[in-house]
């Protein structure tokens, strides 16, 4: 699958104009709207101007319609009284809607760590799922938009995070053979010891950083008490990956 980058989601198509009664806000969003500074300026500037760069709307199946990128635009046009919004109307799958509604959002300046940690969990859950086969994960209070994983109330340290994310599995390196026993020179198998599955071949200068010493390294760079909101694996182990919350 590609995923279209947000850029060009919004260049492809011209816009139409959306009744906001129509308009859904989109689910598990980690952005909150708030009335603060930046937003007053928004609505003063769609009052003065209207909207002058579409908002992005998936079509759900109840012929309704979802936010994906605009939740501060449409809720400035609901301040202000206004019934529709133009809008870009896009065919996405839920992996590229929960990348574009990140994307789009993620650079704002007015956003709190929380936030932001939560938008990049999504994000991480939607590229996994999107490369292929979550084969092990946890994810902390949540669960994810795929459903997958083990759910935990609190966010683990790292010893329980490796258990939870079925990334207690240490690599192996393995020498490999012709048909006719004769070893292969420059070259080893990476094998997991939990189950022998091969997870790749690799050169003999090639050296593994076990799951173990993945966490350990990140425990040691952000201090003591590190917490993790998920980890997994992907691919039957080919890729593994963390996120620790600060």
């Amino acid at each position: 699958m590609i995923l279209t980058p947000f850029e060009e989601i919004l260049g492809q198509d011209e816009s139409t104009e959306v009744a906001l009664g129509q308009i859904d806000g989109f689910p598990g969003h980690p952005f909150q709207v708030r009335l603060d500074e930046d937003m007053e300026k928004l609505i003063e500037s769609i009052g003065q101007s209207g909207v002058i760069v579409p908002v992005i709307l998936r079509k759900k199946q109840n012929g309704r319609y979802e936010t994906i990128a605009g939740h501060r635009r449409c809720a400035a046009c609901r301040q202000l009284g206004i019934d529709s919004i133009p809008a870009v109307i896009r065919e996405m799958s839920e992996e590229e809607a929960v990348l574009c509604m990140v994307d789009s959002n993620i650079q704002r300046t007015c956003i709190l760590p929380s936030e932001k940690a939560k938008a990049y969990r999504m994000k991480m859950e939607a590229l996994s799922k999107q490369g292929a086969n979550v084969e092990t994960m946890f994810s902390t209070r949540e669960k994810p938009w795929h459903g997958l994983g083990t759910i935990v109330a609190e966010a683990p340290d790292s010893r329980e995070a490796l258990i939870l994310a079925g990334l207690d599995w240490k690599v192996i390196q393995r020498k490999i053979y012709t048909g006719d026993r004769k070893p292969i020179q420059g070259y080893r198998a990476n094998v997991r010891d939990s189950d022998n599955r091969l997870l790749g071949v690799v050169s003999d200068r090639y050296r593994v950083v076990q799951n173990e010493d993945a966490f350990a390294f990140t425990d040691a760079l952000l201090g003591e008490g590190v917490r993790y909101e998920t980890a997994g694996s992907l691919q039957s182990g080919r890729r593994v990956w963390m996120l620790a919350k600060l």
